[in-house]
């Protein structure tokens, strides 16, 4: 790691070295409690991941699992809070773009699963992600749909489906940007794993350019995601893609005196899947993983 106060390094970008297939099993969640919604059942100063913007609990769920420690929740939506709980996770009503470090003294991992696209502006992205690196003491892991091909796509017709949700998808950040952010806010290692990748306009998460906005997922299995119909869509061209087209992008920034490997359970090109996640301290015996 580069201390703040050094001379930038280049920013590391991997994209593969540290990525591989694996198969583990479910960890267990906290019990739902009930308790005030600003109110969390596990003491600040034992939350090891906070899953920011948890929604209704499904990524917090997912996380615990793949980072092999319990987890907490924070979403800004009494409602989504509410559903997280009777799922049976610690959850709790909060402003992500208010955190503070000292509220949460041993966070390891802070995790961002589909959630800066929808805050209103890249300046607050930057903002949460501050808040993130500080309290973080090894990873921040992000999970961001792609929006690097808008342009290229429409000039051939077609159209990613999540690109045009209206009022929704109000901060797309590309991955130039997230770099420039990270080494803005002293982090200068970094892992990238783009994943989904669609080949041609045949893969079901492209859309006719004139397709409706705002259209959702209509099936999902082993992680290959489902959009596209004829019949409510329309016919489109039938083009193979001239660079790569991916889903969306793992990002994880290394906060900590350490590496991290990433490690799915199927190729992430061929799959939309969240990756388990390896933590080496320097100079530490065995990895700590999720079991």
């Amino acid at each position: 790691m580069v201390a703040p106060e050094a001379a930038p390094a280049p920013i590391r970008v991997q994209t593969s070295p540290n990525v591989s297939t694996l198969d583990g099993p479910d960890s267990a969640v906290p019990p739902p409690m009930d308790r005030p919604l600003d109110q969390l059942v596990t003491p600040h100063d034992e939350v090891r991941l906070i899953d920011l913007g948890c929604g209704a609990g499904r990524s917090l769920v997912s996380a615990a699992r793949r980072f092999g420690v319990p987890g907490v929740g924070i979403d800004l939506d009494p409602r989504k809070v509410r559903k997280a709980r009777k799922a049976g996770t610690d959850a709790m009503v909060g402003d992500i773009t208010l955190l503070d470090p000292d509220e949460f003294a041993g966070v390891h991992y802070v995790n961002l699963d589909n959630v800066l696209e929808h805050l209103p502006s890249l300046d607050v992205v930057e903002q949460v992600l501050a808040g993130a690196v500080t309290l973080a003491d090894r990873l921040v892991c992000i999970r961001h749909p792609s929006f690097e091909d808008e342009d290229y796509l429409a000039s051939l017709g077609v159209k990613q489906y999540w690109t045009d949700w209206p009022g929704e998808h109000t901060a797309k950040v590309r991955v130039h940007e997230f770099v420039a952010m990270a080494n803005r806010l002293g982090v200068y290692q970094m892992l990238v794993q783009p994943v989904g990748l669609a080949p041609d306009t045949d893969d079901p998460t492209i859309l006719p350019l004139d397709a409706p906005s705002g259209q959702r997922r209509i099936g999902e299995r082993a992680g290959a995601v489902s959009v596209y119909d004829p019949d409510r869509h329309g016919p489109k061209p039938d083009v193979t893609f001239a660079r790569p087209v991916y889903f969306a992008f793992d990002i994880v920034l290394v906060v900590g005196a350490g590496s991290v490997e990433l490690r799915y359970r199927d190729d992430p090109e061929a799959t939309s899947q969240r990756p388990f996640v390896t933590w080496r301290a320097p100079g530490a015996g065995p990895a700590i993983t999720a079991p």
